[in-house]
């Protein structure tokens, strides 16, 4: 969803979260646009699934609906979810200090790690592992990219930062964790960091060696 391509429909979306207006009438009335319109503006959020249609009960006559908020539509507006984790991890540094915060991203990881091999299959493929991370990382906002090289290495390139504001700060958040995460599948040694966003590059990207195959 664009909403900056209609400037009405995300008039019509916050008065729909907000509940100040949840029909096609009182859309109408409040931003003084004929109902036509607002049907039209509607129609479009309800095929992007930003709201959902429900009948309200108890009205004589034609039936009538009321419009409502989906969990999509929810995620159209701002979020803070930086500043809380980074909020969190610095409390919890202050608290119990830096190595509290290297512990629970080794703990996290950990846990990635597990259920990344696990996925992989019995044989533990380093590349199926990598597959796996390149895809649950794009999952969660990084635009992970796996490069594989026939000179038996591979690059995993992140195109974008999902959590810029805490990796400044929190780095094992991102590549560096995860470079720390793959060195427990091909060994610390048989990878490393050749750009940085934090550096000035337009991506972060780690080279994997992987190991010969007998």
């Amino acid at each position: 969803m664009n909403i900056a391509k209609g400037a009405t429909r995300s008039k019509i979306l916050s008065l729909i979260k907000s509940e100040q207006a949840t029909t096609v009438k009182d859309i109408s009335d409040l931003l003084n646009i004929s109902q036509v319109a607002v049907r039209q503006h509607v129609t479009i959020l309800l095929d992007e699934n930003l709201v959902e249609m429900e009948p309200i009960r108890s009205r004589p006559g034609r039936p009538q609906h009321k419009f409502k908020i989906t969990a999509e539509g929810d995620e159209q507006f701002p979020r803070c979810y930086d500043r809380i984790s980074l909020d969190l991890l610095n409390e919890l540094q202050d608290w119990q200090g830096s190595e509290a915060v290297q512990t629970l991203f080794q703990r996290q990881s950990e846990r990635t790690l597990q259920r990344l091999t696990a996925a992989a299959g019995d044989d533990g493929d380093v590349s199926n592992v990598l597959s796996l991370l390149a895809a649950d990382l794009t999952e969660r906002g990084f635009m992970a990219e796996l490069c594989m090289s026939d000179r038996g290495t591979a690059e995993l390139v992140y195109r974008n930062c999902a959590a810029c504001s805490v990796a400044q700060l929190h780095p094992d958040i991102c590549c560096a964790g995860h470079a720390h995460l793959l060195g427990r599948v091909v060994g610390d040694e048989n990878v490393s960091h050749l750009t940085s966003r934090k550096s000035g590059a337009a991506s972060c990207t780690v080279r994997v060696k992987l190991p010969s195959r007998s």
